[in-house]
């Protein structure tokens, strides 16, 4: 994603910054040091249309809120080689299994075997609690159907919105990110998507 360089001066971030077993707080730099990074930034898409700026050293240099967010905090943690920005929203939804805790991991998000494959939107996997399949949720564009695991691949084009209808359709059992195999990743270590 190009670089926003009038996104990045004057926006302010409410960050709750904390610590859960081995993870580390990770502090962000002053905006006015992200904005002269310029094009050196990778900017990440979460779900939840949040944006996050990575700089070349893999650390979060800014963070643009997508509107109506600008209140939500956010917790980075940091964790080995995976670095978490987890909206205030987003908390409940992953500790109870609903929702991939990858989609926030934006050291993953930000390889650039993800950044192609989340080019035109992100890449996530729904599966759901009823046999039938229901009606897809806005915001989203269907990819492939999983009659396997009562699922779908999705591509999300509108994250304020899919987020919301999403995570609040009881008929949804765990999205997930639609992880890139290890054979077409050139990362060690790549993920395995779920289907």
């Amino acid at each position: 994603m190009p670089a926003r360089r009038s996104t990045l001066i004057g926006v302010v971030v409410a960050l709750a910054v904390s610590l859960l077993g081995p993870s580390v707080a990770v502090a962000l730099r002053d905006h006015s040091q992200a904005a002269a990074a310029g094009s050196a930034l990778n900017w990440v898409s979460l779900i939840t249309g949040d944006q996050v700026a990575i700089d070349a050293a893999g650390s979060v240099v800014a963070i643009h809120p997508a509107t109506g967010r600008e209140r939500i905090s956010l917790t980075l943690q940091q964790t080995g080689d995976h670095l978490y920005v987890v909206p205030a929203d987003a908390a409940d939804p992953i500790s109870r299994g609903l929702v991939d805790r990858r989609l926030f991991d934006v050291a993953l998000l930000s390889r650039p075997e993800y950044q192609w494959q989340n080019s035109a939107g992100l890449a996530i996997i729904v599966t759901y609690r009823d046999r039938r399949r229901p009606l897809s949720a806005g915001g989203v564009r269907v990819e492939h159907l999983y009659t396997s695991i009562n699922g779908e691949a999705l591509t999300v084009t509108a994250p304020a919105a899919a987020w919301s209808r999403l995570t609040g359709d009881p008929s949804v059992k765990k999205i997930w990110l639609d992880a890139v195999p290890a054979d077409l990743s050139n990362q060690r270590g790549g993920e395995i998507r779920t289907s």
